[in-house]
């Protein structure tokens, strides 16, 4: 199905063509909160993927609503690299990111239903390849940072819909030049204060895709 480029501001609508739709996608500037999580729980058997500041562990992975501010279906599996989000809510409030892959290479995030990751700084932070992928909604709001941010690593969006919001939508590390953003078969909304560039991205491909980027 051909899929089109569409973006808005306020409430006039433009259609661009996909060099421009790169700089107003991605963000300027790094954010050192997005770096470094808060942690809680036994580090000694973490898998390197943190939940409000928690290691994801052999001992929680199979149901990860028992850490607070989480409900609805969130499990990992270690042998697949996969983590299911299923008409989930992760809300971190000030406690940390929502989630944050720190070691894991080739994540898969998998999306079913309606999911909704919240945090005061960094919803989502990425420091190892990661994939979200699925037939489901993830929403990702921070209130006072990125949406989702990606420290010298890469992110790829697959067959789902993603909308961000945060005072940056998607952004990556400005001293990088490893950052790398593919979109492929996916709907992708950035909402933010600042206008976009793509400066802190060093490569990035768009592969049938429908991309909204919105401020105010």
């Amino acid at each position: 199905m051909k899929k089109t480029l569409h973006f808005r501001h306020g409430l006039a609508a433009m259609t661009a063509i996909i060099v421009m739709l790169f700089a107003q996608l991605l963000t300027t500037n790094a954010r050192t909160s997005g770096i470094s999580p808060a942690t809680a729980g036994d580090e000694t058997s973490s898998y390197g993927i943190y939940i409000i500041g928690v290691p994801v562990t052999p001992e929680n992975c199979n149901d990860l609503s028992v850490i607070d501010g989480v409900s609805g279906t969130v499990k990992y599996d270690p042998t697949t690299k996969t983590l299911t989000l299923e008409n989930a809510t992760i809300d971190a409030g000030r406690k940390g990111q929502a989630i944050s892959n720190n070691d894991v290479s080739n994540l898969n995030i998998q999306v079913t239903g309606t999911n909704n990751i919240k945090s005061y700084i960094s919803g989502i932070v990425i420091h190892n390849s990661t994939t979200i992928k699925g037939d489901g909604t993830l929403n990702v709001t921070s209130t006072a940072d990125c949406g989702i941010y990606i420290n010298n690593s890469s992110l790829t969006i697959e067959n789902c819909t993603v909308n961000t919001t945060g005072i940056w939508g998607i952004s990556g590390n400005t001293n990088s030049t490893r950052d790398i953003v593919t979109i492929r078969d996916a709907t992708v909304t950035a909402q933010g204060y600042l206008v976009c560039h793509h400066s802190t991205v060093k490569s990035h491909a768009f592969l049938g895709v429908v991309v909204d980027r919105t401020f105010w």
